[in-house]
C-alpha cells in the first residue's frame, strides 16, 4: 500500500484573511465615525469660530489672550481627534498630490518630538523616489509613529527614521522605517496594535495607529510591526513610488493672497446649522463683505435665482455638503450652475475626507473650506476665489 500527501502552507491565507476582517472592522467603524465627527466638528465650527474673533477683537496685550490660547490648543486637540476618526469614513478619498517626501517626514518629527527628552536621527536616501499622497494624512501617519515611539521610551533614547528606495519585482516603493528603543510591544498584542480603539495606555483614544494603518491603506501602501520586549519596535511602511514630477508653483505665477485688496463681496451662505451660519457670517461681515443666508438647498437656488434676475447675482457662494432631511450643497452647486455657469462656489464641510471635498474641482466647486473655520484660512479662501489665484 502506498501513501501520498498534500501539505499546504495555509500562511498567506491567515494573514489574507485577518488583513480582510481587519478592513471590514474599519468599514464598519467608518459609517459610524464619519456621521460623529461631522456633527462634531459642526459644534467645534462655533467655539472655535468664537474663540478666534474673540481674539481678533481684543488688543494683544489684554490679558484674556493666554486663556484664549489655551482655549484654541485645546480646539486644535479635539479637531485632530476628529480628523482621526474621520480617515476611517467609508468612502474617504486622500487629497493627493505628487511629493517628496523626506522633507514631510522630518519636519513632523521635529515637531511632534518638540520639548520631549527623546534624540532624532533621520537618515533619508537624497534623492527619494517621489509618491502620490495626501501631505497632511502622511504627516499624521508619522505624527501617530513618532509620538507612540516617544512614548514608549520615558526615560529617553533614540528615534531612527529611515527611508529609502526599494526596487522590487512588485514595483517600485518608497519604503520607510520607524525604530525606537523603548518598552517593546508584547507578543500577544502585536496582531491588535492596529485595531480601533485598542490601546495598552492608560492615556489614549487608541485612534493613533488604526488611523495610521487606514491611511496607508488607502494610499495602496502597506504598514508593519516587529517588536522584542524591553529593545524597541521597528514600524516598517512601503508607498507605491510614482514616475510623475512634483509639481512646483513659481511665486511669481501667483497671485499673492493679501497683497491685493478683495473688494467687499455679496456671499450667498448655504447651511442647516444656525450655529455655523452666525460664526461664518462674523468673519465674513469682519471682512467686509455681505452675506445673505439659506438653510436648505433649495432656498438656495431660489435666492441665486432671483437675485439674478434682478441683475443683483451674488459674488460667490459657500454651501455646505451635507444637509440633513434636505437638498445638500452638491446638487444645489449643480442646479446654480444651471443658472450661471460661471458662478463661484465654495464647498464647505466638516467631513473633509468626502470625495466632493477630495476633488471638488471635478464637481463644479472653485475652491474648498473644513469646518471648523480657520478665520485666517476662510480669508485666504475668500480671495482665491475672488481674485481667480490658483490654489
Amino acid at each position: 500500500m502506498g501513501f501520498r500527501g498534500v501539505v499546504v502552507d495555509l500562511t498567506e491565507r491567515k494573514q489574507a484573511e485577518e488583513e480582510i476582517l481587519k478592513l471590514r472592522k474599519l468599514e464598519s467603524l467608518g459609517v459610524l465615525a464619519g456621521g460623529i465627527a461631522h456633527d462634531f466638528n459642526n459644534l467645534l465650527t462655533g467655539l472655535f469660530g468664537n474663540i478666534e474673533m474673540a481674539k481678533e477683537f481684543l488688543p494683544a496685550d489684554h490679558k484674556s489672550h493666554k486663556f484664549l490660547e489655551t482655549a484654541g490648543r485645546s480646539m486644535e486637540s479635539a479637531t485632530s481627534l476628529t480628523t482621526q476618526m474621520l480617515t476611517f469614513a467609508k468612502g474617504g478619498d486622500p487629497i493627493k498630490e505628487t511629493l517628496s517626501i523626506g522633507a514631510v517626514i522630518a519636519e513632523t518629527a521635529q515637531f511632534s518630538l518638540r520639548g520631549s527628552n527623546v534624540k532624532l536621527q533621520t537618515n533619508t536616501v537624497s534623492d527619494l523616489w517621489p509618491v502620490e499622497a495626501d501631505k497632511g494624512q502622511l504627516s499624521q501617519v508619522v505624527s501617530n509613529l513618532v509620538i507612540n515611539a516617544q512614548q514608549a521610551m520615558p526615560d529617553g533614547g533614540t528615534i531612527t527614521i529611515s527611508g529609502e528606495n526599494v526596487a522590487t519585482s512588485a514595483g517600485r516603493h518608497v519604503q520607510i522605517t520607524v525604530c525606537d528603543e523603548g518598552i517593546g510591544i508584547s507578543p500577544q498584542h502585536l496582531d491588535r496594535i492596529f485595531d480601533p480603539y485598542f490601546s495598552t495606555k492608560q492615556r489614549g483614544s487608541g485612534l493613533g495607529l488604526a488611523s495610521t494603518y487606514s491611511i496607508i491603506t488607502k494610499h495602496n501602501g502597506t504598514i508593519s510591526a516587529a517588536s522584542k520586549l524591553n529593545e524597541g519596535t521597528i514600524f516598517t511602511i512601503c508607498l507605491p513610488a510614482t514616475d510623475k514630477k512634483e509639481r512646483t508653483k513659481p511665486e511669481d505665477s501667483l497671485v499673492k493672497i493679501g497683497s491685493t485688496p478683495v473688494v467687499a463681496a455679496h456671499i450667498l451662505v448655504l447651511d442647516d446649522e444656525e450655529l455655523v451660519r452666525e460664526v461664518i457670517g462674523i468673519m465674513l461681515e469682519e471682512l467686509g463683505h455681505k452675506i445673505s443666508y439659506a438653510v436648505q438647498g433649495r432656498e438656495a437656488i431660489k435666492k441665486y435665482q432671483e437675485a439674478w434676475q434682478n441683475n443683483s447675482q451674488y459674488d460667490a457662494v459657500i454651501t455646505d455638503l451635507t444637509i440633513p432631511g434636505g437638498m445638500g450643497g452638491q446638487e444645489a452647486a449643480e442646479e446654480i450652475l444651471k443658472i450661471n455657469p460661471q458662478a463661484k462656489i465654495i464647498v464647505s464641510s466638516g467631513y473633509a475626507t468626502d470625495p466632493v471635498m477630495a476633488n471638488y474641482e471635478d464637481y463644479g466647486f472653485h475652491d474648498r473650506v473644513v469646518k471648523p473655520y480657520r478665520f485666517m484660512e476662510l480669508k485666504k479662501v475668500i480671495e482665491r476665489v475672488m481674485l481667480g489665484s490658483p490654489l
